[in-house]
């Protein structure tokens, strides 16, 4: 009835739809929402609410965007973009400081760049994160229009704004405990002293009961003011992710490792132990991917891309069976970011990600969606440099591909040369048994066939082996360590395997066997130089771990 006296009234529809969400009537929900006729802002995003509330992610994240664009600044022109408290909210106090410096126009495309590296997985449509944070803000608004609702408190004199902070970074409590004592029952009866003018229904526009007796033309005033009710407590369940970036990483995505990521609560029996800035309940959970070994083959207008992981699924499930989608996605912002490379997954197998990709920075997202619900999801998210490709290097430039490491069937295999090869023995680590055949494989640039070159391979210890053992070893009680083996030679030789690529720069190809069987377990990091001259010289190196049999 009220609506329609008011038909493009969108706080009578966004009342409507509030009580649909509260009974959980999704059908209700969604033709609520759809019925809207006022600003068409206004009803873009009750619309996301809607969609977002029946679990159509996809459609919330576009009509929450149509919404923001739609909008209509009223405020001064240098103002626009400027952020406001709900944004600010997702930000500890020293970040809000460092973004109100900012430029309004800054502060615009920083949050976008915090939506981007926020969206928690790049292979579902939709950002979940940014579509959680409007629906927030959104349902918060239209239970705030008054002091208090059914569970909450709104009041600002109250604490209103702490509980509409809370709600906008960590979502709708979970359970809400109503102590039910007989002084509470004496506070939640007690009228107010006579006189006393409640904030609701002070007069037209002024609250629900002031916006609903201009409407219905019967003013009315309730002299019953309950302050500050109900007391209730707010309860979070465990099991909760928080995928919103550190604010450095927003200012620079391009630093980004994939350390900087703390998604859940590592310690779940200790929830003390993990408390963000934000978090959300998300509908799948999300493990971070296990570590594999990359490599950039320069080419000429791009570089080979390969990501190579051992056995992603080995933590899956045993009833969980068949094949997942990966996937490797990357971009430098959320309108570039794409899909460059997938295959499906199984467990027990390795997985092999190869795209082209440019000399432009990226920030690289490692994807895995899981099979069933009871399985997580797998991500590996971090920023990329890759080398200049052969036509942007100069023409003195020398340099060298990072060592890859492959883990050959057999020790009389001829190591691989080709590339096609090179890329399928590659390791899914760099973690070798001091047992397991293994080679490594490099590329020159810049360094003619037939050029005359030194060529230096060296493995040098790079973990704490302990004081006590190094004084041990002094001392004659305990085996001297091998901290490093260096092994020289000259070029050309026969003796060494190589091969000519073609391209505007001279590459070529080489690969040496590797036998670890002498080194003590531990870290070491293996080090290739190639110097044709003083002043003509390249270096590469990456780190490996060696363990027992």
């Amino acid at each position: 009835f009220v609506q329609r006296k008011d038909p493009k009234d969108t706080w009578i529809t966004g009342q409507r739809l509030r009580f649909a969400i509260d009974q959980a009537l999704i059908p209700k929900i969604l033709s609520t929402a759809a019925s809207c006729q006022g600003a068409r802002a206004e009803c873009l995003a009750l619309q996301g609410l809607a969609n977002e509330k029946a679990g159509e992610i996809g459609k919330a994240d576009s009509l929450f965007r149509a919404a923001e664009a739609a909008t209509v600044w009223k405020g001064a022109p240098d103002k626009k973009g400027c952020l406001n408290n709900d944004e600010l909210a997702l930000f500890n106090r020293g970040d809000k400081q460092r973004m109100r410096k900012e430029s309004c126009v800054h502060q615009a495309q920083l949050m976008r760049q915090y939506w981007w590296l926020s969206d928690p997985l790049w292979s579902v449509e939709g950002n979940d994160r940014y579509v959680a944070h409007n629906a927030r803000t959104l349902q918060a608004s239209l239970r705030n229009i008054n002091d208090r609702d059914e569970r909450y408190v709104w009041q600002k004199s109250a604490g209103g704004l702490a509980m509409r902070e809370m709600v906008i970074r960590y979502g709708w409590p979970s359970n809400t405990f109503l102590p039910n004592t007989y002084e509470q029952n004496m506070i939640a009866n007690r009228i107010d002293p006579p006189g006393f003018a409640p904030r609701m229904g002070a007069g037209p526009g002024r609250g629900a009961t002031g916006r609903l007796s201009a409407i219905l033309g019967t003013p009315k005033l309730d002299p019953i003011r309950i302050v500050a009710l109900p007391f209730t407590a707010k309860e979070y369940t465990l099991g909760r992710s928080a995928f919103a970036p550190k604010t450095e990483l927003v200012f620079d995505p391009f630093s980004m490792r994939t350390t900087d990521w703390v998604l859940y609560n590592p310690k779940p029996k200790n929830p003390d132990s993990w408390w963000p800035q934000e978090h959300m309940m998300f509908r799948t959970r999300i493990q971070p991917l296990a570590q594999g070994q990359e490599v950039f083959l320069r080419r000429e207008n791009a570089n080979v891309y390969q990501v190579v992981i051992d056995d992603p699924l080995r933590d899956a499930p045993s009833s969980v069976t068949g094949f997942a989608a990966a996937a490797l996605w990357a971009g430098t912002s959320d309108s570039t970011t794409h899909e460059i490379a997938a295959a499906p997954i199984g467990s027990g197998f390795t997985l092999r990600l190869k795209a082209d990709v440019t000399s432009q920075p990226l920030v690289v997202s490692t994807e895995i969606l899981p099979r069933s619900n009871d399985e997580a999801a797998l991500r590996s998210r971090y920023a990329v440099r890759p080398p200049p490709t052969l036509r942007e290097m100069k023409s003195t430039e020398v340099a060298l591909s990072e060592p890859t490491f492959m883990r050959l069937p057999n020790r009389t295999m001829a190591t691989p040369l080709d590339e096609a090869e090179v890329l399928r023995y590659m390791a899914g680590g760099l973690s070798f048994s001091k047992s397991e055949p293994v080679a490594i494989y490099w590329e020159s640039y810049g360094f003619a066939p037939g050029d005359t070159v030194q060529v230096e391979l060296r493995m040098r210890r790079d973990d704490d082996v302990g004081a006590v053992r190094r004084i041990g070893s002094i001392l004659g009680i305990a085996s001297p360590l091998r901290d490093s083996i260096s092994i020289k030679w000259s070029e050309p030789d026969a003796g060494h395997a190589s091969k000519a690529i073609g391209g505007s720069r001279p590459v070529v190809g080489r690969s040496v066997g590797l036998d670890f069987g002498a080194l003590s377990a531990g870290a070491y990091v293996v080090s290739i130089q190639m110097r044709k001259s003083p002043n003509i010289s390249a270096r590469a190196e990456r780190r490996i771990v060696i363990v027992e049999p």
